[in-house]
């Protein structure tokens, strides 16, 4: 049985990065879904303990990949933030994204993040969620 579902969102972009992004999940049990649009994420049935969302031109870097089953065992923590990397016009520019969550965390419409801002939670600093580089 899968440990984590995976939902693909569409970016809107133009570099999209699909068998990346899939690749990334190397050695972790996940099953794939890829939406059409991104606000289809609330209406989602989710039948693992974790579900994450990754939008198609993002990907895991292996550090990431590595440490992700050891996040899925923790008990004490309902939603995980990961550092997000991505060059924009030439620059680096660097986020921190709320993308794994437990089954029970129902998320805001507007930005993706959890309804409940109580919740439980960590900062992952083991890897990144990198992104095709954008060019304005």
């Amino acid at each position: 049985m899968e440990n984590l579902t995976v939902f693909i969102l569409p970016s809107g972009g133009t570099k999209k990065s699909l068998k990346k992004l899939m690749d990334s999940f190397s050695g972790i049990s996940c099953i794939f879904f890829i939406l059409s649009n991104a606000e289809s994420l609330l209406e989602q049935e989710i039948n693992t303990e974790w579900y994450c969302f990754l939008y198609d031109n993002e990907w895991l870097e292996k550090d990431l990949t590595d440490f992700i089953p050891t996040l899925l065992k923790a008990n004490q923590w309902d939603y995980y933030l990961i550092h997000k990397k991505v060059k924009i016009d030439g620059k680096n520019r660097f986020f921190i994204v709320p993308r794994i969550f437990r089954e029970k965390v129902k998320l805001k419409a507007n930005d993706f993040t959890p309804l409940d801002t109580y919740l439980p939670y960590e900062r992952v600093l083991e890897g990144w969620i990198l992104e095709e580089d954008r060019i304005a």
